[in-house]
């Protein structure tokens, strides 16, 4: 009783994800051609909220990186440290050594994700999408467009 009373609610609520997806508020969107060459940067949804897409269910624990396939933070996609922004020039020995830690975490990441991603690509070889992705990270991501 109670299990059918549970499957006609979730039957009812039509504005839930399937099962292992989940609906994420996106801000920014990276646009690559189909050679993997950088275009533009577009802003989704309004300076508070981004527009909401349907990506597969991200979880994260633990130390080791676990990138979000096609949709993640400025760590994971462009190895942008955002700590490295705050340090100056002058910073003590200390601030220094902390910085090239996060420095390091971040690019961590940011190859945790490359290497999913042509995991991913390797599967589907006749996916040209993949393939741009690819080829983006290849030829420098976004350090090549500037």
């Amino acid at each position: 009783m109670i299990l059918k009373a549970l499957y006609d609610y979730y039957n009812r609520c039509g504005d839930l994800a399937p099962t292992g997806m989940e609906y994420k508020e996106i801000s920014f969107l990276v646009v690559i051609d189909e050679k993997g060459n950088f275009k533009r940067l577009e802003q989704r949804g309004d300076d508070k909220n981004g527009q909401k897409f349907l990506v597969m269910k991200g979880v994260r624990s633990g130390k080791t990186p676990k990138p979000y396939l096609f949709w993640d933070n400025v760590e994971y996609v462009f190895d942008y440290c955002k700590e490295q922004a705050d340090v100056q020039e002058e910073a003590d020995e200390a601030a220094k050594k902390k910085l090239e830690e996060e420095i390091a975490k971040t690019h961590a990441k940011n190859v945790a994700l490359i290497e999913k991603i042509k995991e991913v690509a390797n599967l589907f070889p006749e996916e040209k999408e993949l393939r741009a992705v690819c080829d983006f990270y290849d030829k420098g991501g976004l350090d090549a467009a500037s």
